[in-house]
């Protein structure tokens, strides 16, 4: 479970840098992004390739991020950590969300750019996966009735925040792809859940912008990526949000 976590984070690493620009994510082979030589299965493993090749690639051309191997110990973590609290259907099914919600947290780091297509297909996911506990074909912490409603309020509540700053400011305070991203974790966590990680990650924002200004590392017109900080909470729900609140 441990290297299928890291496998997921991964995959969630090439995945956010080949969507941002536009690349093949699916079938094109891992590539140096200095020399363009493919890489071999040593260098593509998971955590134990970033050591061995210690942090570079192995034509020594480029210098390897150490958010690779961050997100991937992550998702190891987190799959473990979901596997050994949760009962298997939710386990599962947040493995699957821990992997969208990743690669949306990633290509919001980047490029501040969260993909509507990526969102829509975790949200359909979310809302399959409450329909099917309707049915008793698993066990699902919520129904499609309250999935739905998480949608409705996840993204209507700063929505509604949205047009009050436009009004006051006359510029959008959210990105649209925010408002895709806190509908689909409603489809996931529900009315109530929903808004409370929304809330959750503006608190966790604003915190990291007033470092970022105390450190002299911003100002108030700098951009954060929300998507980053509303994952974050996401991801430690099923575990550490639940148990602790």
């Amino acid at each position: 479970i441990f290297c299928l976590g890291a496998c997921l984070g991964s995959f969630a690493n090439a995945c956010a840098m080949r969507l941002v620009r536009d690349e093949d994510f699916i079938f094109a082979a891992s590539r140096c992004r200095g020399c363009d030589r493919s890489l071999g299965w040593r260098e593509n493993l998971p955590i134990l390739g970033f050591m061995l090749q210690r942090g570079r690639c192995g034509c020594g051309s480029m210098k390897l991020p150490a958010r690779y191997v961050v997100v991937e110990l992550l998702g190891a973590c987190l799959l473990l950590s979901y596997a050994a609290t949760l009962p298997i259907s939710l386990a599962v099914g947040f493995g699957i969300a821990m992997l969208f919600v990743a690669i949306a947290c990633l290509t919001d780091l980047e490029a501040l750019t969260l993909h509507p297509a990526l969102l829509t297909t975790f949200g359909v996911i979310g809302l399959g996966l409450a329909i099917a506990a309707d049915f008793r074909l698993l066990l699902w912490h919520i129904g499609s009735a309250q999935s739905l409603a998480g949608m409705i309020t996840s993204a209507g509540l700063p929505l509604l925040i949205n047009a009050v700053y436009r009004l006051i400011r006359g510029r959008n305070g959210f990105g649209e792809g925010d408002f895709w991203l806190l509908a689909a974790i409603g489809a996931w966590l529900g009315p109530i859940m929903g808004p409370l990680v929304f809330l959750a990650a503006c608190w966790l924002g604003a915190a990291v912008g007033v470092v970022m200004m105390m450190t002299g590392r911003g100002s108030v017109m700098t951009k954060l990526p929300f998507g980053l900080f509303a994952g974050f909470v996401f991801i430690l729900w099923p575990n550490i949000l639940t148990r602790v609140f």
